[in-house]
């Protein structure tokens, strides 16, 4: 099987105890009636290393929107002299709708490459 299709199939079965643990949230007691699986943080960490694993094969988007999957919300950012980030880090205002927002970041020197794809990888290797 492809790594394409074990990554989406792993994202695929995370997502599904993430529904079980949300769906279990009692509004009257304001808790959860299930313990949040362990899976998800176990299917978590083998999805994060196959992409790793893959970085060179897996696409940029396909990367990328994995990342997104797991809860992580990496930018790309470019800074108008031929070099690229990708960071996690940031801040925005949090909406539930798209809209216009104001993003601020930081990024260290060292975070800047010549392509998406070695911004990238320096991001794998530091989440």
């Amino acid at each position: 099987m492809d790594k394409v299709k074990v990554i989406e199939e792993l994202i695929n079965k995370r997502y599904s105890y993430l529904c079980i643990f949300h769906n279990s949230w009692n509004e009257k007691v304001n808790e959860y009636e299930v313990e949040e699986p362990e899976e998800i943080d176990l299917l978590s960490s083998k999805i994060w290393d196959l992409l790793r694993e893959g970085r060179k094969d897996l696409s940029i988007d396909f990367i990328i929107e994995s990342i997104t999957k797991l809860g992580g919300s990496p930018c790309i950012l470019y800074d108008d002299n031929g070099n690229f980030a990708v960071t996690g880090s940031g801040f925005s205002s949090v909406t539930g709708e798209v809209e216009d927002q104001e993003m601020s970041f930081f990024i260290e020197k060292e975070r800047w490459f010549s392509t998406i794809r070695l911004a990238l990888n320096y991001y794998l290797d530091e989440e």
